[in-house]
């Protein structure tokens, strides 16, 4: 297994950290090697140990990074709660109430974030709502241009109070695993509404996949334009050498509305030049600045002088004594901003210089700064490429989860044919990362009558199908059970219902039937019509009313589509139209809302929406029907 730890302000930390990962409350993945890791002080020996159902100890150095890990043998699924204690002789940190049992990530955007007290069980009731087995960890909201190897969060167990906090769709396909293997089930919740599926890859991935996919490249390029910008010898722009007389000028604090950039995310570089008395030549100085948002790199005559990341964190930075002489200075500061409003935030009492030992003499840095914008672009944070990724996704890697559910595709429904080589990347590079290849399912897009000409859902969801040709992934459908006016619809007990149900078959050996038929090939015949085999998972094709197949079309030649009328033939299906000649493609159920298709198989699920042979190109014009 792969273990990625990239950790913020180690030389500034005292003591040790554990991942609340692994804090009170915590699902740890049955007959997998338990990883525990954290920060400390770097050449400092930590001892671990786990009590409870046996007990595991070992001892770890902090490396020169100040990172630790190490990894306890594996045990089997147990509800005994054990406690997890780690020391490194004069501090002790303990986590309580920890169990052994079925761990799974869940990821996407609104629709995996929507909360149980949002959908339709939200009236379900405390006993539905208490079980002891049944967890989430939910991963706060962050972004980051860097790979981070923490996050914070707590775990919280299934009480009437914190269920109505859990994702809908996650807590319901943790019922049903739940219900069926009678162990813990645990699920870290780390998704964020609105977001694309880019925001949730890595850097390095989307550089090489741009340069060899147009469609990639369409995606991602004016971000890596951007990046490219933004990665400028600050340092040298910021230093006292440089001639900043062709920079704008602006007064801070203020933000950067009012400079002009508008709602913008990216990079602006400031530069103030002060003049230090002879009285502090040689003492070492605060430099505050109040809140920046969100990232700040602070220089004194070109030289890093420390970084923090948060808007409402106020800034505070020490020059060393041997960089103070006197006469002129130039403090310079790298600012990016992700999400909302860029700029200083403070007062202007917070922006400040003074000597270290005495805050009384002051040299005010409030008013005009020189400002150069060095990158910019539109997309919010949870649009922006890689941003996700690095701050919800890298520091997960150590966990051993058993599987991943994934509900995400409307915020790409503009590029259905871009997701058509994204997501299947994106799956493929998780299991890399992750160090196994650990099973994916996915929620196929709703049905919406959205009548917007800039959403291709038809074509999004005929780009998921193709995603089912990644070994080890599974599609769960919900366009019979949504709401044709809400994007959000509330029925999130089927959703994770039919998410387990490939859990369930694949992972743990259950005689279920996973999904609805899938159309597996095709063929034309010579009598003028079209037959399409699927898999039925050991049903039969039939109709949900005894009906005609409704929603079922072909085109000839001139790609014009007709209704078709069909035959059902056990696991095949055999299509014709008399408007239609020599049918050469087929298709089912391709509207924004299909929720009148209605071809079912075994356990009545539903046959997914297709076209054959399959594409996702966009249409020319006009919105689908």
């Amino acid at each position: 297994m792969s273990m990625s730890i990239f950790l913020v302000s180690v030389a500034a930390m005292s003591g040790f950290e554990v991942t609340p990962l692994l804090g009170d409350n915590a699902v740890l993945q049955q007959r997998a090697p338990i990883p525990v890791w954290g920060t400390g002080e770097p050449g400092d020996t930590l001892s671990i140990r786990l009590d409870g159902d046996g007990v595991a100890a070992d001892e770890v150095t902090v490396a020169p990074d100040g990172t630790w890990m190490v990894r306890l043998p594996s045990r089997f699924a147990s509800r005994t709660p054990l406690t997890l204690t780690v020391s490194d002789g004069s501090d002790t940190k303990t986590a309580s109430n920890i169990v052994v049992g079925e761990l799974w990530l869940a990821s996407g955007q609104s629709n995996m974030e929507w909360r149980v007290s949002q959908t339709d069980d939200r009236d379900a009731g405390d006993e539905a709502f208490s079980n002891a087995d049944i967890r989430e960890f939910k991963v706060p909201h962050a972004h980051d241009e860097q790979r981070q190897g923490s996050v914070v969060g707590q775990w919280k167990v299934s009480t009437p109070q914190q269920t109505p906090h859990f994702s809908g769709v996650a807590w319901n396909f943790a019922c049903m695993l739940h219900d069926t293997l009678d162990v813990p089930v645990g699920i870290v919740n780390s998704s964020w509404g609105g977001s694309s599926v880019e925001a949730w890859m890595d850097r390095d991935l989307l550089d090489v996949m741009r340069q060899d996919d147009s469609l990639v490249a369409r995606t991602v390029d004016d971000w890596f334009t951007a990046q490219a910008k933004a990665e400028v010898d600050a340092a040298a722009l910021l230093g006292p050498e440089h001639d900043d007389a062709v920079w704008s000028e602006t007064v801070l604090p203020g933000d950067w509305a009012s400079m002009g950039l508008g709602d913008v995310d990216g990079t602006v570089l400031y530069r103030l030049s002060i003049w230090v008395p002879e009285s502090w030549s040689g003492q070492a100085l605060t430099l505050q600045l109040g809140p920046i948002d969100d990232l700040d790199e602070t220089f004194w005559d070109g030289v890093e002088i420390g970084r923090t990341r948060g808007h409402t964190t106020p800034r505070s930075y020490t020059v060393p004594a041997d960089m103070v002489t006197p006469g002129r200075h130039v403090i310079g500061v790298r600012a990016t901003d992700m999400a909302g409003a860029g700029g200083f935030f403070g007062k202007r009492g917070d922006m400040r210089l003074h000597r270290a030992d005495d805050d009384a003499h002051k040299i005010g840095l409030a008013g005009p700064w020189r400002w150069m914008q060095t990158s910019g672009w539109a997309k919010p944070a949870r649009n922006t490429p890689t941003v996700l990724n690095n701050a919800m996704i890298a520091p997960l890697e150590g966990l051993p989860v058993a599987g991943v559910i994934w509900y995400q595709g409307e915020s790409n429904a503009h590029d259905p044919e871009a997701y058509d080589v994204l997501f299947p990347a994106m799956i493929l590079d998780w299991r890399a990362r992750f160090g196994h290849d650990m099973p994916f399912y996915f929620v196929q897009l709703a049905n919406l009558d959205h009548g917007r000409h800039d959403w291709h859902w038809p074509q999004l969801r005929e780009a998921q199908r193709r995603a089912l040709d990644v070994d080890g992934t599974g599609m769960a459908l919900c366009f019979d059970v949504g709401d044709p006016h809400d994007i959000h619809p509330t029925d999130k007990r089927t959703v994770g219902r039919r998410l387990a149900r490939h859990a369930l078959r694949d992972v743990y050996h259950r005689d279920i039937v996973p999904q609805g038929p899938l159309p597996v090939s095709f063929g034309v015949l010579d009598n003028g019509t079209i037959a399409v085999k699927f898999e039925t998972y050991g049903g039969s094709l039939k109709t949900r009313d005894g009906g005609p197949v409704a929603l079922l079309e072909v085109a000839g030649a001139d790609g014009v589509f007709h209704p078709a009328t069909a035959r059902l033939l056990d696991d095949r299906l055999v299509a014709s139209s008399a408007a239609v000649e020599t049918p050469v493609r087929v298709r089912y159920g391709w509207r924004q809302d299909p929720a009148a298709a209605n071809l079912i198989g075994a356990d009545d699920l539903p046959v997914t929406p297709f076209i054959l042979p399959s594409t996702v190109d966009r249409p020319a014009e006009g919105a689908e029907p």
